[in-house]
């Protein structure tokens, strides 16, 4: 299987471009694609969702196919294209990435938990896993004593997220 110079070589550059891009630039100010998914995915929610499994199964299939589609869609579009798939795939990459965004705010809570002031690092906590997985502030206030009562990691986390709003239990 020959890749080099091909589609695997414009994905490596892209992913490595985009890489470069989120450490030199971090997140998108405006138009943040996962903010903008987030607020697609809240209206398709409020329209079609409910808390039985065909309109479950019919909103996560039109987020997750979505996706998917405009990927698969772009993909063909840049097949033959390898400087076009190397700037989708680095602007891409650059636009959902979020690593100094997120390690801006684990060195806020680090500080925080430094100083001793674990309210501000709870709010600093509240804030990146809210932006990060739509979580609002007021769940996450009893978080350390839901992984504090488990006695694994995996456990802690699946009570976390089912405290997000509308997650059923």
């Amino acid at each position: 299987m020959r890749r080099f110079g091909g589609v695997g070589a414009a994905t490596a550059v892209g992913l490595g471009a985009g890489f470069l891009a989120d450490l030199a630039f971090g997140d998108p100010v405006r138009w943040h694609p996962v903010a903008g998914f987030g607020r697609m995915a809240a209206a398709l929610e409020r329209r079609i969702y409910a808390d039985e499994k065909g309109r479950g199964a019919a909103f996560e299939g039109a987020l997750v196919g979505g996706v998917v589609g405009a990927g698969l869609l772009t993909s063909f579009l840049v097949r033959d294209r390898p400087l076009a798939r190397a700037l989708v795939t680095a602007s891409t990459t650059w636009a959902v990435l979020g690593g100094r965004s997120l390690v801006r705010e684990a060195t806020a809570i680090a500080d925080a938990l430094d100083e001793d002031d674990v309210a501000a690092a709870r709010a600093n906590g509240a804030l990146a896993l809210g932006a990060a997985y739509g979580f609002s502030a007021d769940p996450l206030e009893d978080a350390d004593a839901v992984v504090a009562d488990s006695r694994d990691l995996g456990s802690a986390l699946q009570r976390l997220l089912d405290m997000r709003p509308g997650a059923s239990v």
